[in-house]
């Protein structure tokens, strides 16, 4: 062992020797191969390629703001009739979900999709099935979401994300951009749907959320023309069974048809879908109205409504948008959408009573037929003046909005338990608003306004200042459900420097007004009751009381008017009672 050991020390040293040789000679050569290569080529440069992101957009348009990190979120979205926007250009916070993120993340709704926002909450809607979300606190209703900036368009209650493309979050200022709506004060949520890319589309998924719930998905688009022009995309989704609570069975169907055309100066979009969301024995939230404690929250996995409840939602919607520029700095641009949607269920959510658990259910019975029709139009476009760049934006916007609703509700409330449920009878009906099986129209409102903005730019547009302003108008009318007959709304002019609203309801075959007015104003209307009212038929006899409060005067004086009916709006003179003026009784616009 000593001789190996001998031998192997005294033979290693002649191979390092043997390796430095190698390495000094590998490192000459490479030297001399760029002496020379340098000597061939002396005035060769050396050349710096740059990658920068390559995109049309533009702001104000409606191509969607481009994504980044791995392609789930973009930095910006559409901001009402600003169109699309970086979030960096405007004041306002503003983030979008891509199609990518909802494939990821298999979702379904939008309420699972706004879950990656920290700001905004999403909850059910109680006494139905509805998604509802609270934006910085501040509630949006579902059906008051926008799709592609138009409001009025979305189906109602729930929206399935198989056709969008893009779920858009703004947090702002909302009434500016937007218009009024019954919610969304805080915020807005945008909805864009799915466009054909460059690249053809094809996909096929399988939905397997449990053993009780299955379905599938179809995702088709392509590009036609000499330069890609034309696009076309197909969405197709179908799914049922029971979800994760017992007895709580869906079944969602949707199909969607997005086309489009992209032009040197013109660009345009028509979109249909359909819809059909069915919900079966699922639960409908708890009322803890009547109780001053918070309860304890049952078992996620039990369910506390009863199997008899549902809820069937059938919509059909569709938009279309063009936009045209004028020049490189000018566009016009429009857009018209619409909805039909048609509710009918069965609801009942407990009342709980007390700290045990112990609720009471009732039944109500809604048939509810929703039409609404959205649109705006507008020009934008830039320009400076010395050193300070201006984007201007004019436009207008208008929604009606259709409502025929009739109901049936009970009058017995059978007790359960929401810790220990247990079946009940369905009780029987004894209260009805409306013929049921054919409603009349209940309600019908416009909204329309203009809005002009000016973003101003200083220090090469390092520096950005946006200015705008609206101006909003709201008509409501209410009708009859049984009649169909008008609830007017009539005007009272100034008397005594106060100016009021008369309330009109009919019943049978009569229509009864009341004026309510503060009790500053309710002496001049005293004194000058016995004048001749407007409009007043020859021969008719007038009666006038007036019951004195702390706060407000009631004045109601009888006489002969006319309703008009909600189909054929033809006049029709029935005894109406309504409030005397000094001046002419005018009906609102």
């Amino acid at each position: 062992m000593g001789q190996i050991m001998h031998t192997t020390h005294y033979s290693s040293f002649p191979l390092r020797k043997t390796l430095l040789a190698l390495a000094i000679g590998a490192a000459s050569q490479t030297a001399m191969a760029a002496d020379a290569a340098a000597a061939k080529q002396p005035g060769e440069e050396t050349l710096i390629v740059e990658a920068n992101e390559t995109s049309d957009f533009k702001s104000g348009g409606d191509l969607v703001v481009p994504a980044f990190l791995d392609g789930q979120i973009a930095h910006g979205g559409r901001l009402g009739m600003l169109g699309e926007q970086k979030a960096m250009d405007v004041p306002f916070n503003v983030i979008g979900y891509t199609s990518k993120l909802i494939q990821d993340q298999q979702a379904k709704t939008i309420a699972d999709v706004v879950s990656n926002d920290a700001g905004v909450q999403a909850v059910q809607g109680y006494g139905n099935f509805a998604e509802t979300y609270r934006i910085r606190g501040f509630k949006l209703d579902g059906d008051d979401m926008t799709m592609g900036g138009l409001a009025g368009v979305v189906p109602r209650q729930v929206m399935d994300t198989q056709m969008l493309e893009r779920v858009e979050i703004f947090k702002g200022a909302n009434s500016l951009l937007n218009g009024a709506a019954s919610s969304g004060v805080g915020g807005m949520i945008n909805l864009e749907p799915k466009r054909a890319e460059d690249l053809p589309t094809a996909r096929v998924g399988v939905d397997y959320t449990s053993d009780s719930q299955v379905g599938g998905t179809l995702d088709l688009g392509r590009r036609f023309g000499d330069n890609n022009q034309f696009g076309a995309r197909v969405n197709l989704v179908h799914r049922e069974g029971e979800g994760a609570i017992d007895n709580d069975k869906r079944r969602t169907t949707l199909a969607s048809l997005g086309l489009d055309y992209r032009g040197d100066r013109f660009r345009s979009s028509l979109d249909f879908g359909y819809q059909k969301k069915t919900f079966h024995g699922g639960t409908m939230g708890v009322n803890i109205s009547g109780v001053d404690f918070v309860p304890a929250l049952p078992d996620n996995s039990k369910n506390y409504s009863q199997k008899w409840g549902y809820s069937d939602i059938e919509s059909e919607f569709g938009m279309a948008k063009a936009e045209y520029d004028l020049t490189d700095s000018w566009t016009v641009y429009s857009a018209l959408g619409g909805q039909h949607s048609h509710e009918i269920g069965t609801y009942s959510a407990p009342k709980l009573l007390n700290k045990n658990g112990d609720a009471t259910v009732g039944r109500l019975d809604t048939n509810r037929i929703i039409d609404a029709i959205s649109g705006m139009g507008g020009v934008r476009g830039d320009f400076n003046t010395g050193a300070i760049s201006h984007k201007v934006n004019l436009g207008y916007a208008a929604q009606v909005h259709t409502d025929a609703t009739a109901w049936r509700m009970s009058a017995r409330n059978p007790t359960t338990n929401i810790y220990d449920n247990h079946d009940v009878a369905m009780p029987d009906n004894a209260y009805f608003g409306g013929n049921y099986h054919d409603p009349l129209v209940t309600s019908r409102s416009r909204t329309q306004g203009w809005l002009l903005s000016d973003t101003l730019g200083f220090f090469n547009d390092k520096v950005l200042f946006t200015a705008a302003a609206r101006h909003q108008k709201v008509v409501v009318r209410n009708y009859s459900n049984a009649t169909g007959w008008k609830i007017p709304l009539r005007v009272i002019p100034k008397a005594a420097g106060c100016r009021r609203l008369a309330w009109c309801t009919s019943r049978g075959s009569s229509c009864r007004c009341m004026l309510t007015i503060p009790k500053r104003c309710s002496r001049a209307l005293w004194r000058r009751r016995r004048r001749p009212m407007p409009g007043r038929v020859p021969g008719s006899r007038t009666r006038s009381r007036t019951k004195w409060a702390s706060r407000s005067t009631t004045v109601r004086s009888e006489d002969r008017w006319r309703c008009l009916k909600s189909k054929n709006r033809t006049p029709f003179p029935i005894p109406l009672a309504i409030t005397a003026s000094t001046a002419s009784s005018v009906t609102a616009a």
